[in-house]
């Protein structure tokens, strides 16, 4: 099992998720949607043909964009967020900030919100940029933020998750778990799902920020949990995969692997899909935790992979971004950057987009 560097634990935020409430759900949330299962109602590239453009910033770029109405959202290790035209790449606007962006975006009506390291929620305007409200906690913040009926969730270092008001910022209520929490939440029926560093994954109440259950596993949680057919799919620093009945907080079933799973998973017609750290890439059974096929890249996978038009797409430390057939494993095709890929990527109209350790922000298709 590989150590818990420093590293390691400054991009953890890669895995996070976003959420929203806007007619175009697929395109603007990490994840897909508000159970995070990772896919996206697109057409995807079978056949990568073109850069279509790239979008150079000042620093590696580790978050996840998010995409809606004709503008994608996404923060640099430069302390910038941009908003950039999806078909152009020309900047609409850049707010500055006292901290690095590993998180991806929220968009909700006309504000995106996004977590910093500079220990502060911050709400933008969609079109200026400006900045609408922030909120300043003690601790981190590594964890994306999620969005659902005028709430906006969060975990932090300090061990809270939080639930605050999207017009004002002001604190609703919070959740104390026993260590950090850089794990993403995720949303079902009322019931906020999210892992912590106590080794747990937890399901709170979101209207009254009580405990459900938690499930114990045998190391940190980073992972963002992916909820379908009444079942929590996520990852351990223990190097497995499991799921975990919804209503019970049972274990179904467990999938190791060889080293950490870092990664989200994406879920789609009885497939799960996910990175380990051991470079493989998985597809198991989503009922019964068997393996259907594994792709091996050249070195550890932390980006969460995106399903789309048949394809799932991620990232690998080795700098590609890699498209294979959902269904055999399959390299479809794969693209090289100049630097690790830990941020997960999104598919829109075509299009995939995400960022890489080279400071670059790309859109292939």
């Amino acid at each position: 099992m590989k150590e818990k560097t420093a590293f390691s634990m400054l991009f953890i935020a890669s895995i996070a998720f976003t959420g929203c409430q806007d007619r175009d759900s697929n395109s603007s949330m990490f994840r897909g949607n508000p159970e995070r299962t990772g896919v996206y109602d697109s057409r995807a590239p079978s056949e990568l043909t073109t850069i279509a453009w790239k979008f150079r910033t000042n620093g590696e770029i580790s978050s996840s964009p998010t995409v809606l109405d004709g503008t994608v959202y996404f923060g640099s290790n430069d302390s910038c967020f941009y908003a950039l035209d999806i078909l152009t790449g020309e900047e609409k606007w850049k707010s500055k900030t006292d901290g690095w962006f590993l998180s991806a975006p929220a968009v909700s009506g006309r504000a995106v919100y996004i977590s910093n390291c500079d220990s502060r929620i911050y709400a933008f305007h969609t079109i200026t940029g400006e900045e609408r409200w922030k909120y300043s906690i003690y601790g981190m913040i590594y964890s994306s933020t999620a969005i659902l009926n005028d709430v906006v969730y969060f975990g932090s270092s300090n061990s809270y998750l939080y639930a605050v008001d999207y017009m004002t910022g002001r604190e609703i209520w919070n959740f104390k778990a026993d260590a950090g929490i850089i794990s993403s939440p995720t949303l079902h029926d009322d019931i906020v799902y999210f892992g912590s560093g106590d080794s747990c994954l937890y399901a709170v109440d979101i209207l009254t920020g009580e405990m459900k259950w938690k499930f114990r596993t045998n190391d940190w949680i980073h992972s963002t949990p992916a909820i379908s057919d009444d079942i929590v799919f996520f990852g351990s620093w223990d190097g497995c995969l499991y799921a975990v009945d919804i209503e019970t907080g049972r274990e179904k079933w467990i999938f190791r692997t060889g080293d950490a799973v870092v990664s989200s998973p994406a879920v789609l017609n009885g497939i799960v899909c996910f990175g380990s750290y051991d470079n493989n890439f998985y597809a198991v059974n989503s009922e019964t935790g068997q393996e259907k096929w594994r792709f091996k890249t050249e070195n550890y996978i932390h980006s969460s992979p995106a399903i789309a038009d048949g394809l799932v797409c991620f990232g690998s430390c080795d700098s590609c971004l890699y498209a294979l057939d959902i269904l055999t494993g399959l390299e479809l095709w794969k693209f090289k950057t100049d630097g690790y890929i830990i941020s997960s990527p999104v598919i829109s109209d075509g299009m995939v987009f995400f960022g890489s350790g080279d400071s670059c922000f790309y859109a292939i298709q």
